[in-house]
């Protein structure tokens, strides 16, 4: 079921970064190798372990390096979206005036996205 999965976010990033403008292709490349890292990294490591480990010692194998590739990928998913560094942290603040993660994927290229300022808050209307 993971395996699915894995391929069908590949498959939902390629064609998302397809219709994305070029400042987010990087961040959905990396987005899918991450992700499909995750949903591929409990099966494998499963296979691995039930080839290369004694049968007694296969349960506490499975659930320490499943703990420690899961654990490892969701921190760098969570680092993908939370770098200051990240093209997705960039277009993704209110303040971004040019390219934009929302409205590359849902408003006409020629449309504005209403902000409205509430003193140092600001609420966005997609």
């Amino acid at each position: 079921f993971r395996t699915v999965l894995g391929l069908g976010l590949v498959i939902c990033c390629l064609q998302t970064r397809l219709r994305c403008p070029a400042s987010l292709r990087s961040f959905y490349m990396q987005l899918a190798i991450v992700g499909t890292l995750w949903f591929q990294s409990l099966p494998v490591m499963t296979w691995i372990v039930n080839t290369v480990v004694p049968y007694y010692l296969r349960h506490r194998s499975v659930g320490l390096w499943g703990a420690i590739l899961q654990s490892s990928a969701i921190v760098l998913l969570s680092l993908l979206v939370t770098s200051h560094k990240s093209s997705y942290h960039k277009l993704s603040h209110l303040s971004s005036t040019k390219d934009n993660l929302t409205d590359s994927l849902s408003a006409p290229s020629d449309s504005q996205p209403r902000t409205w300022a509430f003193g140092s808050s600001k609420v966005r209307l997609d």
